[in-house]
């Protein structure tokens, strides 16, 4: 992995995977396109995951044209690669380890506490790697408070709607960003 290398921090729930049902989505024109439902198993669990086809391969060529290295910021935290990579053919090269425990002392610990140890996990990360990111959650970033981090880094911090996970504007502004501070170094 490269220090220089622009990071995306991708929650799952709520961002790939969302709560629209087939009819629901495809009458939505903010969201792209290629419904797919698929069970995804994790720990003996059969757990219904639908996502967009189109979502995924616009994230995965947007990492790969601005060097920006995908990770797992999820409660799937050990299944981000074993289970989600191979069955939604994302592209993500590591997940993030967290505990909720992680974030007692973070704004939202006692509403949320996953959503405050992702938050510690952010900090954590831009503490140990300084180098621009792209935060993604439906749900975490509302505890995000940018004057909290310590570097002064590029970042762009975005919540989606877990009806409808990613939408069309998300990816964009994912876009926009990604070509602005492009990769360094790599």
């Amino acid at each position: 992995m490269s220090e220089n290398r622009p990071l995306l921090l991708l929650d799952f729930d709520g961002v790939l995977n969302f709560e629209a049902t087939r009819s629901a989505y495809k009458r939505n024109p903010a969201v792209p396109g290629h419904w797919h439902q698929r069970y995804v198993h994790a720990d003996g669990i059969g757990y219904r995951v639908r996502w967009s086809w189109e979502a995924v391969r616009r994230l995965s060529e947007i990492c790969h044209a601005n060097g920006v290295e995908w990770w797992w910021l999820s409660t799937w935290r050990n299944h981000g690669l074993s289970q989600i990579n191979p069955n939604l053919k994302t592209r993500a090269s590591a997940a993030v380890e967290w505990a909720q425990s992680d974030g007692q002392g973070f704004p939202g610990f006692r509403e949320d506490p996953n959503g405050a140890a992702k938050l510690a996990a952010v900090e954590r990360i831009n503490d140990e790697e300084a180098r621009p990111f792209i935060w993604v959650d439906d749900e975490a970033t509302q505890w995000f408070d940018p004057t909290r981090l310590r570097t002064d880094v590029p970042h762009l911090v975005l919540k989606t709607d877990p009806m409808w996970g990613l939408t069309n504007d998300d990816l964009d502004s994912i876009e926009a960003f990604s070509k602005s501070i492009g990769a360094r170094g790599v």
